[in-house]
């Protein structure tokens, strides 16, 4: 379904209410402080500079809807209690991807991971072993641009020194031409409810593509799955896509996508039907998160 520009201004726009307008305002500020610390060698902390550095940018940019969704997410993130609750959603299955990679055939190795739909580059918070390197690749610069903002406080506390945040389509083969293909860990959480199943095979191959020949290498995939409940009745639509029954909706946070919540056993087949073998399976279907995941553990395929 296409959006209107009006639609997703709008939606851009939107601020929590129970942020009032001061606690807006001073976020605002500190966010275009932040992004006037972006630029590689800058060092300064003189707030007004960083103020005008920032806002330089801001005024440079010629798509307006990136300078609207970046201050908004940046306000967004610090003001929105939603987004504090969605965020301890997540962090639930992260902690879940990093006991999954500590059961996996990886347990003893240095680790090497391309994380693929990065975000702020949580995930590094939940390894339970040594990080090596780690690449981040997510679709939106303005995410890209306060991952990188925080990065080296959250890469300094674990001992990380080699990273980097990458802009790009995970689903766009080209994207990944300029990335290492010595990386022993691939990691998807929390983005495939946004693809087709076909999508999610291109993506499969694609991390596949960046994967070195250790034969311990593996692909860490989390899916939002259904256990059929009646909760899910209310507000989400019952569905076959591509011959594999879901729930979805739209999502609150990208607009033009639904979201989707795939019946596990039927993905799980589709996925060792277009060659992939599945190492380890973890879900919390019986759990009371209000979103339920399915994590797997995936041996690489030959990429063609």
């Amino acid at each position: 379904m296409r959006v209107s520009k009006a639609d997703a201004v709008r939606n851009f726009l939107r601020l929590p209410i129970s942020a009032s307008s001061s606690i807006v305002a001073r976020e605002t500020v500190r966010s275009i402080r932040q992004l006037g610390r972006t630029p590689p060698g800058t060092t300064t902390t003189n707030d007004s500079r960083n103020f005008s550095r920032g806002l330089w940018y801001l005024l440079n940019r010629k798509n307006f809807m990136h300078v609207v969704r970046t201050l908004r997410n940046l306000v967004l993130y610090s003001t929105d209690p939603k987004y504090f609750e969605a965020s301890e959603l997540y962090a639930e299955h992260l902690k879940d991807v990093g006991k999954l990679i500590k059961e996996g055939p990886l347990q003893r190795q240095n680790l090497k991971i391309f994380d693929a739909g990065c975000n702020r580059g949580y995930l590094v918070e939940y390894i339970l072993q040594p990080i090596e390197r780690y690449i981040g690749m997510d679709l939106f610069e303005d995410i890209m641009i306060t991952a990188k903002v925080r990065a080296p406080e959250r890469f300094e506390q674990i001992g990380c020194s080699d990273y980097r945040f990458t802009q790009g389509d995970i689903l766009d083969r080209d994207a990944y031409s300029e990335l290492p293909k010595d990386n022993n860990v691939a990691v998807c959480t929390g983005v495939a409810g946004h693809f087709r199943p076909s999508e999610i095979i291109v993506l499969l191959e694609n991390l596949s593509s960046i994967l070195c020949n250790d034969e311990n290498a593996r692909i860490y995939l989390g899916f939002p799955v259904t256990n059929g409940r009646k909760e899910w009745t209310t507000t989400w639509t019952k569905d076959t896509v591509e011959g594999i029954d879901c729930w979805q909706k739209r999502s609150n946070y990208c607009d033009p996508y639904s979201f989707r919540c795939y019946n596990p056993d039927q993905l799980m087949a589709f996925i060792r039907n277009n060659g992939f073998e599945i190492d380890i399976e973890n879900s919390d279907l019986e759990s009371d998160r209000c979103l339920k995941s399915l994590h797997l553990c995936i041996k690489k395929t030959l990429v063609t």
